[in-house]
């Protein structure tokens, strides 16, 4: 009887603490869409993603202000000294996508009196205007920093919207599996509910029985000790039940992006309404998937970025042999040396004799590139055998499925025709027990069966990033 007192005890406990937590605690249904919606439009992880996404859209803007219009002037100005000469000179700029080129333009004017080494400030009393052309004819001509930053900006901004894409993806991956998770560990504490709700119904009749000496007492002791084990199980699947719904509170968001107080408890739509039941997984989607994969569009990217700096490398290895021409006139009156127009033509060389810099960035930009041509062959690879292992594997989950739900019927019909041949007398409590264990242990392995199909399903969607397209 001490056990008898021991199973009441937990009970009234069980009750005790059911209802505390129903004084503490609310409960809400919620579908797969609804949460996929939340994280969609709520989660702090989506924001986080578009803002580093809206970080690379700024690439193209940040190139192109490398060719932007430039405007300058200089002033200079003798305040005391026997020369008293005032200098102003003022000029734009505006580099050319071009061989390097830049086209500029400057007015320049003086006053006062210079000393011969500055006779450089002297003009005419109207001024000088100058328009100036450069280009490169060697190093620069075909590409340079700016125009490899032109060419790499928009695919920093496809590697954005890509990383975008795979985060996004993952996070409902991620919330999707852990609401399965949920609806797993629900299930199981329905059926163990059931188990437990089964032995207590049972539990009056054997103690009618013992009492009018039907049955031995050991009966009861032995029936304590079962509803016992079934209790502690059930216990055991309420926790996890519990720590489940608790993680899921972090995908499921209110329209603030905050997460609920964990208080409320989640439980999942029943029955399930599956909104990729009928996705098709067909050769044509597996050959789509391998061939346009983020993951395969972001070492593409990285590949193009890759050859343009191999190509910047090889420019560095160049002379560097530019071409400046100026063309002058001065206005007003002054000096005769400074009528009519002038004009200017000039050239730069230079190169490095050893040049030991640029052939170490042609080499490093060249095994660069061959590293992410492996890495692009290694993930095609990598892509190709998880799609066959998960297709794979899909299908023997969804035939286990089928086997382990007909396998729990099976059990559950021998068990409630052994309670009838028990309350006819024509079984005893050990069988009637061990028909109830596997019913049970059936009905489980059918909902472990149903879940691990539903999964795999889930994991074919995220490995092709098909979760954005619900």
């Amino acid at each position: 009887m001490r056990i008898f007192r021991t199973s009441l005890l937990l009970v009234v406990f069980g009750m005790s603490a059911g209802n505390l937590a129903a004084q503490t605690t609310t409960e809400q249904e919620l579908s797969i869409l609804e949460l996929m919606e939340s994280i969609r439009e709520h989660h702090p992880v989506i924001y986080s993603a578009r803002a580093a996404r809206e970080q690379a859209d700024t690439a193209v803007q940040r190139a192109q202000g490398a060719f932007d219009l430039g405007i300058g002037q200089t002033t200079l100005s003798r305040l005391n000294g026997f020369y008293d000469g005032q200098y102003l000179e003022q000029g734009v700029s505006q580099p050319l996508e071009i061989a390097g080129a830049a086209i500029g333009a400057s007015y320049r004017r003086s006053e006062g009196n210079f000393p011969v080494y500055e006779d450089f400030f002297n003009t005419l009393s109207g001024g000088e205007v100058t328009l100036d052309l450069s280009f490169s004819l060697l190093r620069n001509r075909e590409i340079d920093a700016r125009r490899t930053a032109m060419a790499d900006a928009p695919l920093q901004q496809n590697i954005g919207a890509i990383q975008e894409q795979l985060t996004i993806n993952q996070l409902l991956f991620d919330g999707l599996s852990t609401y399965l998770n949920v609806y797993r560990t629900f299930l199981e504490t329905q059926a163990l509910q059931d188990l437990v709700d089964l032995a207590e119904t049972r539990r009056e009749g054997i103690e009618s029985r013992v009492a009018s000496g039907d049955l031995a007492a050991i009966t009861l002791t032995e029936f304590e000790t079962i509803l016992l084990t079934r209790q502690i199980l059930l216990q055991e699947s309420q926790q996890r039940l519990l720590q489940a719904q608790q993680q899921l509170l972090f995908f499921w968001r209110d329209e603030t992006g905050q997460t609920y107080s964990p208080s409320l408890l989640i439980n999942p739509q029943v029955p399930l309404e599956w909104p990729f039941e009928d996705y098709d997984f067909d050769q044509e989607w597996q050959r789509r998937i391998v061939e346009t994969h983020p993951s395969i569009a972001d070492l593409d990217a990285q590949l193009q970025i890759a050859r343009n700096q191999a190509r910047l490398a090889r420019n560095r290895l160049l002379p560097q042999l530019d071409v400046e021409m100026k063309l002058g006139n001065d206005f007003g009156s002054g000096s005769n040396t400074l009528q009519g127009p002038e004009s200017y033509v000039g050239l730069n060389f230079s190169v490095p004799l050893q040049r030991n810099r640029a052939r170490a960035d042609r080499t490093a930009a060249l095994a660069k590139i061959n590293e992410i041509e492996y890495d692009r062959q290694i993930q095609f690879d990598r892509l190709s055998v998880s799609l066959n292992e998960s297709l794979l594997q899909l299908q023997t989950f969804d035939q286990l499925r089928v086997l382990r739900r007909q396998q729990a019927d099976i059990a559950h019909e021998l068990e409630r025709q052994e309670r009838i041949r028990f309350e006819e007398g024509d079984s005893d409590q050990f069988l009637l027990n061990t028909r109830e264990a596997a019913a049970g242990q059936a009905e489980l392995e059918a909902i472990a069966a149903e879940v691990l199909w539903l999964q795999q399903q889930l994991i074919l969607l995220g490995l092709g990033i098909n979760l954005l397209d619900f």
